[in-house]
């Protein structure tokens, strides 16, 4: 029961400060054929205790030893980022060890927001747009601190700031110089494994890329059910990475449904 009051409130804490979706008009949406996907920067994965220590192999014969108060690890596994809590309660601030955020920065790092914009830009291209995508990861405005705290508050609340900025955005008239009619930002908040589930919550905005001005934005959330952690990292943690980019894949076509730019689900999906 606890544990379904801690998934309750993570997601309440998000969800209850986000503006409403907003649809874009049918005809404007019609005219945009060129649509250019830009992929946001995302919080680490969260993994609690429990978790942690499913299967025969426990998550700490994976990560470096990087733990401050003894409550959390930070690390790199698989090119995935992780936040692990230990049972120990601390609310002190844990920074990214230098060699993790140098690796973060690097070719190797995966990226679900990266592979959901990759998916998308496919399904519209078979439904005859033209898609392209940005090469950079494009960072969340406001974030000044991407390290682990109580609430996640130093992630949070630049990621609702951003979903609900209905003012133009800065740097679209970079991005129209790439003849793209519609720029398609996709962002990720919840996103963490907490009592064997997958807590998964996907936003997506459109933008007019000669204007900046807010088109669209929708957002969906899922909880799908975990194997034991030595199951889903194992082999590069090709099942945690297959599982997750399904559950962010369907959450994403919910999103281009609800905006009006899928008419129904992918066949993959």
């Amino acid at each position: 029961m606890i544990r379904l009051l801690a998934l309750w409130f993570t997601l309440t804490l998000l969800t209850g400060c986000v503006g409403p979706q907003v649809r874009p008009d049918v005809a404007v949406l019609a005219s945009r054929q060129h649509i250019h996907f830009v992929p946001m920067e995302m919080p680490p994965l969260m993994i609690d205790a429990s978790y942690a220590a499913t299967g025969t192999a426990s998550i700490v014969h994976y990560l470096p030893r990087y733990t401050i108060g003894m409550a959390r690890t930070v690390g790199v596994l698989s090119g995935i980022a992780l936040l692990v809590e230990w049972p120990e309660i601390s609310r002190r601030r844990i920074e990214f060890a230098p060699d993790v955020q140098q690796r973060l920065k690097s070719a190797d790092e995966w990226l679900l927001t990266v592979e959901l914009a990759k998916a998308a830009g496919s399904w519209l291209a078979a439904h005859g747009r033209t898609t392209s995508q940005s090469r950079d990861i494009h960072a969340i405005p406001g974030i000044e601190e991407r390290n682990r705290t109580v609430f996640m508050e130093n992630w949070m609340a630049p990621i609702r700031a951003w979903y609900n900025n209905e003012t133009p955005t800065p740097g679209t008239t970079v991005l129209n110089q790439l003849d793209a009619s519609l720029i398609v930002e996709v962002g990720v908040s919840n996103y963490e494994i907490h009592a064997g589930k997958l807590l998964l919550q996907v936003h997506v905005r459109l933008i007019d890329p000669a204007t900046g001005r807010l088109l669209g934005r929708a957002r969906d959330s899922s909880f799908t059910e975990q194997p034991p952690m030595d199951t889903m990292f194992a082999d590069d943690a090709r099942a945690f990475k297959a599982a997750s980019l399904t559950a962010g894949s369907r959450l994403l076509a919910s999103c281009l449904q609800e905006l009006g730019l899928l008419t129904r689900p992918p066949p993959s999906l």
